[in-house]
């Protein structure tokens, strides 16, 4: 029997082109907090989900595990914006200086890990840059990059537009990171 291979880049064409639709009668939908952001938190939180499952199913926490960790949750903490909310100070401290400070901390330890094993650590990242795993990943870190250039309006375009095309761009490179951990859980380190 075929197996049913699932055609990626089509996927978030799809969705992305849906979001452009749904954009043209609401473009709130591109604002900050809006059902694009949203999706982006999605896709990052489920690739923060395959770090936790390589986690716990390998029992091991190496370099590239606490790299991909704290990268995802960088990136998650940075969509999430809850000062808008009606939450107790204790929790917004947590979106706005309280996650500076913890992933400050968090990068350090990886820094600190990383020049420590550094050996083992260098192996790990040339065996993830030739796989999918590293691919994904330097394509969804580039549509981030090329998402910036919008959100800073290099472009001069109008600002709903620019907001729109940065929301697309940086919704396709979280998807990409969905599927950079997806391959980097399957990956296997001796």
């Amino acid at each position: 029997m075929k197996r049913f291979k699932i055609n990626y880049p089509l996927v978030s064409f799809l969705l992305n082109l849906i979001f452009f639709c749904i954009w043209l009668k609401e473009p709130s939908i591109a604002n900050e907090n809006g059902l694009i952001e949203n999706m982006q938190v999605i896709f990052l939180s489920i690739a923060f989900a395959f770090i936790i499952l390589k986690i716990l199913n390998e029992g091991i926490v190496n370099s590239s595990i606490i790299f991909f960790l704290l990268f995802i949750l960088t990136f998650i903490m940075r969509e999430i914006d809850l000062r808008p909310f009606h939450l107790p100070q204790y929790i917004i401290i947590f979106s706005t200086k309280g996650r500076n400070i913890l992933l400050f901390g968090g990068w350090m330890f990886f820094v600190s890990h990383f020049i420590i094993k550094i050996r083992a650590s260098l192996r790990e990242y040339r065996l993830i840059l030739r796989d999918l795993a590293g691919i994904y990943f330097i394509f969804g870190c580039l549509f981030y990059i090329f998402a910036w250039t919008f959100d800073e309006g290099i472009f001069s375009l109008n600002k709903n537009t620019n907001n729109l095309i940065e929301e697309l761009l940086e919704n396709i490179g979280a998807f990409l990171f969905v599927l950079s951990t997806y391959h980097f859980k399957k990956m296997k380190f001796l």
